[in-house]
């Protein structure tokens, strides 16, 4: 009986089996999408306010203990209005923005539902500005940093609240402008 304890067909090493179907690695990339609502705060008082939304395509890391990562790629519309006078002559700016950018966002899970996220976006925009009785159209680089909280509503569903500082540089009637702003963000998402 010993004997056959110490034979070559009971000294193979076990194999662990490779990752099932329907599961993942810790380096694998799952997809999201989602749609956010935003109103930016211009940093300047003569800019205009505006408000938004947002989608995005996400792919993120499958990782539950520990940090997880999150690409994304992001297109959104953002349109402002400000009524004000100068020496008395009464005047509006309107404005639209198109910001296309490429960002990453690290998450934190707090307990089982309820993720910190924390990142930043770079990308490219393109601004329509009319005031006085003139239109100029033109675009500039943008980047973004923010932060906020992500909240698992059900199995592949979530919703997000966050905050954004950014600023787009872009050149308006000949002049230099860098367009600064504090958004609110608010968004759901479905992820696969």
């Amino acid at each position: 009986m010993l004997g056959m304890l110490g034979s070559a067909a009971y000294a193979v090493p076990y194999v662990l089996p490779p990752n099932q179907p329907g599961t993942s690695d810790p380096y694998s990339l799952n997809s999201a999408y989602s749609v956010e609502a935003t109103y930016s705060i211009a940093e300047d008082s003569e800019d205009p306010d505006a408000w938004g939304a947002r989608v995005r395509f996400n792919l993120y890391s499958d990782q539950v203990d520990t940090i997880r990562h999150q690409f994304s790629v992001n297109l959104g519309g953002m349109w402002g209005e400000k009524s004000d006078s100068i020496e008395g002559l009464d005047y509006k700016i309107e404005s639209f923005m198109l910001p296309v950018t490429a960002g990453y966002d690290f998450n934190v899970p707090l307990c089982d539902s309820l993720q910190w996220y924390a990142g930043a976006k770079l990308g490219y925009a393109w601004t329509n500005v009319r005031a006085l009785g003139m239109a100029d159209e033109s675009h500039g680089y943008t980047y973004s940093v923010g932060t906020g909280l992500r909240f698992d509503i059900a199995e592949n569903i979530y919703m997000n609240v966050g905050y954004e500082y950014g600023k787009v540089f872009f050149k308006l009637m000949d002049n230099e402008v860098n367009y600064g702003h504090h958004t609110i963000v608010v968004g759901m998402g479905y992820q696969f």
